[in-house]
C-alpha cells in the first residue's frame, strides 16, 4: 500500500500544503497509534531487559534429536549474540522497538542488495536498465512500526527532500512468524538420502491436519487473538520442532522480503511521484482523490516478486525460487482470512471484500488476493515454469482447509450474539 502524505492547513482564502519531514510524521503517527494502546515507550526498554535465558533454552530443546551437543551449543550462542544486538540497534524514534527495527533494518539491506541484480528492458530502445534510473529522486526510505488496524504496510512519500517513509503493522512480524509455523506444520514429509522432501498432494495434507489436530487449533488461537485482543501475539507463542521449523524459517523470511521488496517497488516504481501533489491550492475533496490504482498495486507486486526471490536467493547454492515464492501468496492469504474474520464478527457472513456482491463493486484499495495471486502465478510460470506453482497451490489450500473448519465457529458466535442481543432488547 502507498500513500502521498498531504498535510493540508485551512486559512481564510483556502487551503495550502505543509510540506513536513518524514520522520516527524513518523513520530506524530506512532505517538497517536501508541497511547490508544496505554503504551509508552519506556515499555519497549523494559520489555528488552527480560531475561532470555528461558526462550534460548525452548528453541534449542526442539533441536534435540536433529542435532548433536556441539552444534546445540553453537546454537545457544548465536542467539545470546543475537539478543546482545537487538539491545545495540539504534532507533530512529523513542517509540520504535528493538525486535521489530533489528527485523526491518536487516530486510531493507536485503532489498537494497537485490535492486542492481535486476534490470528492466525500455520499450523504445530496446536497452536493459537499472530499477534506479526508474526514479531519479530515490533515495533509502525511513521506517517504522505502528497499530495500523491491518496486517499490512504503507509506503508514504511526498516529504521535505525527497524523502520516503515505510511503515509496517507493530504485529507483522510475528504474524507472519506464526502463519509460517501453521502451515509448515499441516505439510508431510519424508526423509531422502539427499534430505527432506515435503508432499504436497491434498489428500496426503488432509490427512495430516487430521491427524494432527494442534494445526487447526494453533490457526483458530491465532484468528480468535486478532478478532478479541487486536493482536496476533495475544495467542500463545511456540516453537517447533525440526525439520518443519526450518521451512516455517523460509516462508516467514519470504514472507516479509516480499512485503518490503512490495514497498521498495512503489517508490522504484514512482507511484508516489503524484502530480496533483504539486498544486500550491488543494480542496479536500483532493486530498481524497489522490488514491493509487489496483495497476499500481499489481505492478509494485511484479517487482516486489522478483525482489524478493533475488534477495533470498542470495549466495544459495541451488534455486528454491518455488519454495520461496510460497511467502508472497502466504502473505496474501492470511491477510485475506483476516479481513474475512473480521467480516464474520461484524456482518455474519466473510463476503468482506465486496459490497453486496461482486456485481456492487469493491470497497477495498487493493485488487482481491484472488487478482494478485493469479498475477503473479503468471509471472513465476512465464520464468520459471508451471511446477514453480505447485508447492504455492498446497500453500493456498491448506490455508482454505483451515479457515473451512474455523469459519462455522465464528459464524455460530456470531449468531449467539446477535440473539443474546435480541433477548435482551
Amino acid at each position: 500500500m502507498k500513500v502521498r502524505i498531504l498535510v493540508i492547513i485551512k486559512r481564510e482564502d483556502g487551503f495550502f500544503i505543509k510540506v513536513v519531514k518524514a520522520l516527524e510524521y513518523l513520530e506524530k503517527l506512532q505517538e497517536e497509534g501508541y497511547s490508544k494502546h496505554n503504551l509508552k515507550p519506556e515499555h519497549w526498554t523494559e520489555m528488552l531487559k527480560k531475561p532470555n535465558t528461558e526462550t534460548i533454552e525452548k528453541v534449542v530443546s526442539k533441536q534435540k534429536g536433529f542435532l548433536d551437543d556441539s552444534r546445540i551449543a553453537q546454537m545457544k550462542e548465536q542467539l545470546m549474540q543475537y539478543y546482545d544486538e537487538l539491545a545495540k540497534t539504534k532507533l530512529p524514534t523513542k517509540y520504535e522497538t528493538h525486535l521489530n527495527y533489528h527485523i526491518i533494518s536487516g530486510l531493507s539491506t536485503e532489498i537494497e542488495s537485490a535492486i542492481p541484480t535486476i534490470t528492466y528492458r525500455d520499450y523504445e530502445t530496446g536497452e536493459k536498465k537499472s530499477l534506479k534510473i526508474l526514479n531519479p529522486n530515490f533515495t533509502k526510505p525511513l521506517f517504522g512500526t505502528l497499530p495500523m488496524g491491518k496486517i499490512n504496510a504503507t509506503s508514504h512519500g511526498g516529504f521535505e527532500n525527497n524523502e520516503y517513509l515505510i511503515t509496517f503493522e507493530w504485529e507483522l512480524f510475528q504474524f507472519c512468524n506464526l502463519l509460517s509455523k501453521i502451515v509448515a506444520y499441516a505439510m508431510p514429509f519424508r526423509q531422502e538420502f539427499d534430505g527432506v522432501v515435503f508432499l504436497t498432494d491434498e489428500e496426503t495434507i488432509r490427512q495430516r491436519i487430521q491427524d494432527e489436530p494442534m494445526i487447526t487449533k494453533r490457526f483458530r488461537e491465532l484468528i480468535v487473538a486478532y478478532l478479541i485482543k487486536g493482536r496476533v501475539t495475544a495467542a500463545p507463542q511456540y516453537h517447533i520442532d525440526s525439520p518443519y521449523d526450518k521451512f516455517a524459517s523460509i516462508f516467514t523470511h519470504a514472507m516479509e522480503l516480499f512485503t518490503m521488496g512490495h514497498e521498495y517497488a512503489h517508490i522504484l516504481l514512482g507511484h508516489l511521484e503524484n502530480q496533483d501533489t504539486k498544486k500550491k491550492h488543494l480542496t479536500p475533496q483532493d486530498v481524497y482523490n489522490i488514491l493509487f490504482s489496483w495497476d499500481q498495486e499489481l505492478e509494485a507486486d511484479s517487482l516486489g516478486l522478483p525482489l524478493m526471490l533475488s534477495a533470498m536467493g542470495a549466495g544459495q547454492k541451488y534455486d528454491h525460487s518455488a519454495l520461496h515464492y510460497c511467502g508472497a501468496e502466504l502473505f496474501f492469504s492470511g491477510y485475506e482470512i483476516l479481513e474475512r474474520a473480521k467480516c464474520i464478527v461484524k456482518q455474519g457472513n466473510d463476503d468482506w471484500y465486496w459490497r453486496g456482491g461482486k456485481e456492487d463493486g469493491a470497497i477495498g484499495d487493493h485488487p482481491p488476493a484472488e487478482r494478485r495471486r493469479n498475477n503473479l502465478r503468471e509471472l513465476m510460470t512465464k520464468n520459471y515454469g508451471k511446477d514453480s506453482v505447485k508447492t504455492s497451490s498446497s500453500v493456498e489450500w491448506i490455508i482454505k482447509n483451515l479457515w473451512e473448519q474455523t469459519k462455522p465457529r465464528l459464524v455460530q458466535g456470531y449468531k449467539n450474539h446477535m440473539n443474546s442481543q435480541s433477548k435482551q432488547e
